[in-house]
């Protein structure tokens, strides 16, 4: 699982996927992020040198 950076002017939201394609999907859902899904954004995965990003998913809690 890979971090990935969507962008579109001042407006960044962070998904993660497998691939940048997947990212591409996940970025055109109007239900997940309908502000930037209509608009052309660019993706970026975002590292940092030297270290590596671990992405874990988050359980259900319920609490809302």
């Amino acid at each position: 699982m890979k971090l990935f950076e969507l962008a579109i002017g001042t407006t960044r939201r962070y998904v993660a996927s497998e691939s940048e394609d997947a990212a591409y999907a996940i970025g055109t859902d109007p239900v997940k992020h309908p502000d930037i899904s209509f608009l052309p954004f660019t993706i970026t995965e975002v590292t940092v040198p030297g270290y590596a990003i671990k992405l874990t998913k988050q359980r259900e809690t319920g609490d809302g």
